[in-house]
């Protein structure tokens, strides 16, 4: 679904803006955004920076350990300069330090793991960034914070890779990341107790073993993220924070990953400041997985307001867990204006038992109407022009869905104008700019187009056996079972699928939805059980008809699948049939079977004679 953009490294900058434009691309080569000419490899060993340091792009940087960043001190990096670390290396700001890296679209600042050719995901630690905003937890005895000099604020000790964060200050700065790459690290960006004066937009994290970006406390805003080929979370907060988030995409192929992962304290789910996040314009992307995914879950006492958010192909879209937290939703945990698309279903089927909402908790979120629901396969894939494409990802939306649906994001000076849903604006014939993504970000995760495979599978009854004309629902499309139960789909999206029996007979219960796993080019397979009332067997309504030659035919108008049995007079010819149950709205079935000789036939049920046809292998059957 995504073009392959080559664009020689000898192309102006402005050559290559105009034919990302015209090709509606997300990615420039890395050779285009590089001008600045290697000229020294720049060594640097496990150490503490206690006085501001430059680090050039005209030189390669490699971190042979932990380099930290004192308070009092700043690490400035040049646009177009590449960091590459060794296994164990990261880049630590302890509270008090700040970080400068500041890019530009066509050189971007990037953070990998030694020369990248042999890159793995978790081959070096990352980048860490404490601060002094508030947060909950821990000790009550934080130092004087640089900014407004309070002290005695909760802080916390429990990151192994750098000292003591958090404090009183909530408009604490620890610097700018602006157009900054990390790759495959253990934890991308993490953010500890990090304040509002911080900025952070347009960073990607890719290829991260755990967590993309992980925020700790603190009230730091953040637009602009993109974390795809992540492990485990794509963006996950936790003790206090309170902060703001506006277009981030989330893409990835694992197959626990959750996409957004809100909590506040799991040992103190009331602890305070309480996790509060404002957030608008996200796209959670899961890409075909043979494991369980969720979209988004909250717990352990977070709150959340969400809002245009786009959930994509999960097993399931939304996880409410804890008192905490389910229990304020409407009030305190409210998400709105949002799709859900293509998911396996909209909540976790586990038991909410200290919710007062019940087991039903997240569908109370995501029945609001103002959220909107796709099934449709075709539509599905069409709700981005190439979201899920290897090369070049392009993460704009087409669908007219995500306008039609939209809120303004609250106006409070950090929101931008966004008059649709997810995190990219939709694709319009007037859209003439690029997309924020595009120029700074690297491949996408997966090969080619949306991975497809087939769906299979039966329905029946344990009183009255295979369900013959019961109506099948997945992804938008719909089917009837055959006589035998069974039924099937082609061109299904890979991934999580849910199968809806939305038609059953008299005296059954139509059965929740079932999820099943559909693999990429292969078949998932899946089998329903309808509970039924035991039918009645009305055995006069069997009829035997003599067809032509030695051939039979026999109707069943019951609600049953019926085992009868028949032979020839006279001979040791005989059969065993099974007769489907009549359709769901039909008034019989029928069943051919061929007597192999001339005779009479008799039809039993139970042992018991129903009827007799006699044949004379005559008239010649027609071919």
């Amino acid at each position: 679904m995504s073009a392959w953009l080559q664009v020689a490294s000898l192309l102006s900058p402005r050559f290559v803006l105009a034919t990302t434009i015209l090709a509606g691309v997300s990615t420039v080569p890395a050779s285009a955004r590089a001008p600045h000419g290697v000229v020294v490899t720049e060594h640097h060993a496990a150490t503490t920076l206690h006085t501001n340091t430059r680090w050039r792009a005209d030189r390669r940087h490699v971190l042979d350990g932990v380099v930290r960043v004192a308070p009092g001190a700043t690490l400035s990096i040049d646009a177009g300069t590449q960091i590459e670390a060794a296994p164990g290396a990261a880049v630590v700001v302890d509270r008090d330090g700040r970080l400068n890296a500041i890019g530009t679209l066509f050189e971007p600042i990037i953070f990998r793991c030694g020369d990248n050719a042999s890159a793995t995901r978790g081959c070096w630690e990352g980048v860490v960034i404490a601060g002094n905003a508030p947060l909950n937890g821990g000790s009550t005895n934080s130092p004087q914070a640089r900014g407004v000099g309070g002290s005695g604020c909760a802080q916390r000790a429990d990151e192994p890779l750098t000292t003591a964060y958090g404090g009183c200050d909530a408009a604490d700065s620890s610097g700018t990341l602006r157009f900054v790459r990390v790759e495959h690290a253990m934890r991308g960006l993490v953010l500890l107790g990090v304040g509002r004066g911080t900025q952070v937009e347009k960073v990607q994290v890719y290829g991260a073993a755990a967590a993309g970006v992980v925020l700790r406390g603190g009230t730091v805003d953040l637009r602009e993220l993109v974390v795809t080929g992540g492990g485990d979370v794509g963006i996950w907060w936790s003790a206090g924070w309170t902060g703001r988030l506006q277009f981030a995409v989330v893409q990835s192929p694992s197959a626990s990953l959750v996409g957004l992962l809100g909590q506040n304290d799991a040992a103190s789910p009331d602890a305070q400041p309480r996790s509060a996040p404002v957030i608008s314009n996200v796209s959670l992307l899961q890409l075909p997985t043979a494991g369980p995914n969720v979209g988004i879950r909250l717990g352990d006492g977070t709150t959340a307001d969400l809002s245009n958010v786009l959930v994509v192909g999960y097993d399931v879209a939304l996880d409410v867990d804890g008192a905490a937290t389910c229990n304020r939703i409407g009030t305190d945990v409210r998400i709105r204006h949002s799709v859900v698309a293509g998911v396996g279903s909209l909540g976790d089927p586990d038991v909410d038992a200290t919710c007062t909402l019940g087991d039903g908790v997240e569908n109370v979120l995501l029945t609001d109407p103002s959220i909107g629901r796709i099934t449709d396969t075709a539509l599905l894939m069409s709700l981005l022009k190439s979201g899920f494409g290897e090369r070049v990802p392009d993460f704009r939306a087409v669908a007219p869905i995500l306008t039609s649906l939209a809120v303004a994001p609250p106006v409070d000076g950090f929101f931008q104008p966004a008059a649709f849903v997810g995190a990219v604006e939709v694709v319009t014939i007037q859209a003439s700019g690029i997309p924020w993504f595009s120029g700074w970000t690297r491949d996408g995760v997966v090969p080619g187009a949306p991975l497809l495979g087939a769906l299979q599978g039966t329905v029946s009854s344990a009183t009255r056996g295979a369900l013959h004309g019961a109506r099948v629902e997945s992804g938008g499309a719909s089917t009837l079972t055959a006589p035998d139960g069974t039924f099937s789909f082609a061109g299904v999206l890979a991934g999580a699928a849910a199968v809806h029996v939305t038609t059953v007979p008299g005296g059954c219960t139509a059965p929740a939805p079932v999820s099943v796993q559909v693999p990429a080019g292969n078949v998932g397979t899946v089998s329903v059980t309808v509970i039924c009332s035991a039918p009645t067997i009305v055995t006069s309504g069997l009829v035997l008809t003599y067809i032509c030659q030695n051939r039979f035919r026999v109707r069943n108008p019951n609600d049953a699948v019926l085992p009868v049995t028949w032979d020839v007079a006279g001979t040791a010819v005989s059969g065993a049939l099974s007769l489907p149950a009549r359709p769901i709205g039909g008034t019989f079935s029928e069943l051919f079977f061929d007597a192999g000789v001339t005779g009479t036939v008799r039809l039993l049920y139970l042992g018991n004679q129903i009827q007799v046809k006699a044949n004379g292998g005559v008239p010649t059957c027609a071919p």
